[in-house]
């Protein structure tokens, strides 16, 4: 009876860790999982000291929690990658503009670049 477990047990724990060895986890995924692992764990073995079976209560609240919280910490880490992908960092689109060189021209209008004052001037009259 004690070698019937290892019937079906080794090759689960085999395909768990062939399924699960290729993958990167992120950091919330990671912590999603140990927390909701542990909180499971603490709830899990409540509800099953009330009910006789604190052993049992432990192992299924654990695995619940685990999987909850690795799901919850996936779904973070893939919002965070989309905004990342998404939204280019800062200064990505900018144009550079040398030190000591004027600024780009403004909309066209009458605007003149007054070299003393650093600065585009608007204009009314250009008569002058």
């Amino acid at each position: 009876m004690k070698r019937q477990w290892q019937r079906w047990m080794l090759p689960f724990l085999a395909l768990i860790l062939t399924l699960t060895g290729c993958a990167e986890p992120g950091k919330h995924e990671v912590a999603g999982t140990l927390a909701g692992g542990a909180l499971g764990a603490g709830t899990g073995a409540i509800i099953g000291h009330q009910t006789g079976h604190t052993g049992a209560g432990t192992a299924i609240g654990a695995g619940a929690g685990a999987l909850g919280g690795n799901l919850i910490g996936r779904g973070i880490d893939e919002a965070a990658r989309a905004n990342q992908e998404n939204n280019p960092p800062a200064g990505y689109n900018q144009t550079y503009t040398p030190p000591g060189a004027p600024p780009p021209p403004p909309p066209p209008g009458h605007y003149e670049w007054d070299p003393r004052a650093q600065r585009w001037i608007w204009r009314y009259d250009r008569s002058y």
